[in-house]
């Protein structure tokens, strides 16, 4: 067979998938969660010209839907008691009161949950987490794990989904197959899903509230804002605070000759960690002893310098 031939046929089974999925996408049977997510990349030109950039940039957004295999309704909510709106009202989304009982909630969670968690019970070595399955039941959920490729369904490669004009023609072509926003649609009285990346959530977010033409969609609409990133960032935080004080030592210790970079990989962190972890039984005693004492002398020192200031010294500077 020809390349030519080839490729005329691999477009049109490609052509016939594409078409199928969007029909799967349209139907009020399944569940689909939409993910929408950009790539860029730039690269230097060969050759110097006046009437070319230096620099080229890549940018592409592509678009997929994974199917959730669950007989959950997702059918409006018919009741008026209820807020019915996959998206809160803005007063609630910027309730002062809802902000300060959730850090509060946050607060009240115990940090010492070393020896109770589940990666400690289970001796979990593995990212994602995943022990050895303990009966059949738990054996059938992790072979349906959908952390993969198994319900993943390909749909589109559109626009910088990043800059305003893509976002805007992004969104359009995810809400002709979801149907969120449109009484004539096939999945009307539906809610859809759409899980976004930082930068595209916070857009799309301030795009759906500042404008009362989405109304419709902000009803239909849930946007989740993907999970994956605040772990990624919660390691991006964690390198910030304690890099110079006992985490940077650690892992040249563990890697003397290799470089550490301001941003580690996200591998680089879950391995690193995961041996700190590993490690951290043989030094627990050790470091809590520590704590201890410092935490006296801490006092003793808020104490010592808070009785010069009562008698009108100075207090001596923080060893």
């Amino acid at each position: 067979m020809s390349p030519r031939t080839l490729a005329r046929q691999s477009e049109g089974v490609f052509q016939s998938q594409r078409e199928q999925s969007f029909l799967a996408f349209s139907s009020r049977d399944a569940v689909y969660v939409h993910w929408l997510d950009n790539f860029s990349r730039h690269f230097a030109g060969s050759a110097m010209h006046p009437d070319r950039d230096l620099f080229h940039n890549l940018n592409w957004s592509a678009h997929g839907a994974k199917l959730i295999p669950t007989a959950l309704s997702v059918s409006w909510v018919d009741n008026k008691a209820i807020d019915s709106s996959a998206c809160p009202p803005l007063e609630r989304v910027l309730d002062k009161g809802l902000h300060e009982s959730i850090v509060r909630i946050a607060g009240d969670v115990s940090i010492h949950q070393f020896d109770s968690s589940f990666v400690r019970v289970r001796g979990v070595t593995r990212i994602p987490i995943k022990a050895q399955p303990l009966t059949p039941l738990e054996r059938l959920h992790y072979e349906k794990s959908h952390d993969g490729l198994r319900t993943f369904v390909p749909a589109d490669i559109y626009d910088n989904v990043q800059s305003k004009d893509g976002l805007l023609r992004c969104l359009s072509y995810v809400l002709r197959l979801c149907g969120a926003g449109s009484p004539d649609h096939p999945r009307n009285g539906l809610y859809s899903f759409l899980l976004l990346d930082v930068s595209t959530y916070w857009m799309l977010v301030r795009l759906l509230y500042s404008f009362p033409c989405f109304a419709p969609m902000r009803h239909d609409l849930y946007v989740l804002f993907g999970f994956w990133h605040p772990y990624s960032y919660g390691n991006v935080a964690i390198w910030n605070c304690f890099r110079e004080t006992f985490i940077g030592p650690a892992f040249f210790h563990l890697w003397p000759k290799q470089k550490l970079l301001r941003r580690p990989t996200l591998v680089k962190c879950t391995t690193f960690f995961t041996f700190l972890r590993l490690c951290y039984p043989s030094f627990r005693s050790f470091l809590l002893e520590t704590l201890g004492k410092l935490r006296v002398l801490a006092i003793s020192f808020d104490v010592e310098s808070t009785n010069k200031c009562v008698a009108g010294g100075t207090p001596s500077s923080n060893p």
